[in-house]
């Protein structure tokens, strides 16, 4: 089958798509920048008969590549990876909407972050140690001890999150339709009476523009291509930063919610 690019841009948008995911898309650059490639490389793949799973893989490579590169001393190119994951990672998605995706493709997508956030910040710490980068009187090694930690955090969260959503799943598959109700209903007041004080910590400009990996993949091009290594070293430590404090709202949220249920179930 010869797929068009008219294909393609016909079902690009999910029209159901929630409004965090509509303002990601509008203000968020490098949203903005892979959304307008990655048709055309859907395109290729799609003709190629290459599945989204396959591309979601390429892009794991990309960044597997990207993070020896940084090691390695190569900056510019390992920019230059994760670019290519950023453009891949919009890719699959544009594929699996036109081809169909696999049960485990959700899943898959999910650990390219995992790869981008294990690898990327830790190994340009790395790079940053390697030049001998300080900030104040915060030496090379801090710095690379702070990368490392960053990347942890990352982690950690997303950890805590999953955990607390197969809790409730849990608890929805075996419970009656009563209390099934009340665990859904949790999941959004814990958030509504806990975060509603760090909404605008948690807003979506804010993260995806400076604390994930569309903001990583802007902040770190300008400040490699700019030779802006200190710049670069001080944005590491920002983002060590609010991933502990994401950390610390993430494992509250999770503890607030067991409380409520146990509360409902006693």
């Amino acid at each position: 089958m010869r797929y068009s690019l008219k294909q393609i841009f016909d079902t690009r948008y999910d029209p159901n798509r929630p409004v965090a995911r509509r303002l990601a898309e509008r203000f968020v650059p490098i949203n903005i920048i892979t959304k307008a490639l990655s048709p055309y490389s859907a395109f290729i793949f799609l003709n190629l008969g290459i599945s989204a799973d396959v591309v979601t893989f390429l892009s794991l490579v990309a960044i597997i590549t990207s993070a020896i590169l940084f090691i390695l001393g190569y900056a510019i190119a390992g920019i230059i990876g994760i670019f290519i994951f950023g453009v891949l990672d919009s890719t699959d998605g544009d594929v699996a909407r036109v081809h169909g995706r696999t049960t485990y493709g959700g899943a898959l997508d999910a650990l390219g972050a995992d790869f981008f956030y294990t690898f990327i910040p830790s190994s340009i710490g790395y790079l940053l140690f390697s030049k001998g980068v300080t900030v104040g009187p915060l030496s090379p090694e801090i710095i690379f001890i702070a990368a490392i930690s960053a990347s942890l955090f990352f982690l950690l969260y997303r950890t805590i999150n999953i955990k607390r959503i197969n809790f409730l799943m849990g608890h929805h598959r075996g419970d009656d339709m009563e209390t099934a109700s009340f665990v859904r209903k949790e999941a959004g007041r814990s958030m509504s009476v806990f975060f509603h004080m760090a909404k605008l910590y948690r807003h979506v400009l804010i993260k995806d523009n400076f604390f994930s990996e569309p903001g990583l993949i802007l902040w770190f091009s300008i400040f490699v291509l700019f030779g802006k290594w200190e710049f670069l070293a001080g944005y590491l430590l920002l983002i060590l930063l609010y991933n502990f404090g994401f950390l610390v709202s993430n494992f509250i949220k999770m503890y607030i919610t067991f409380l409520r249920v146990e509360k409902e179930r006693m």
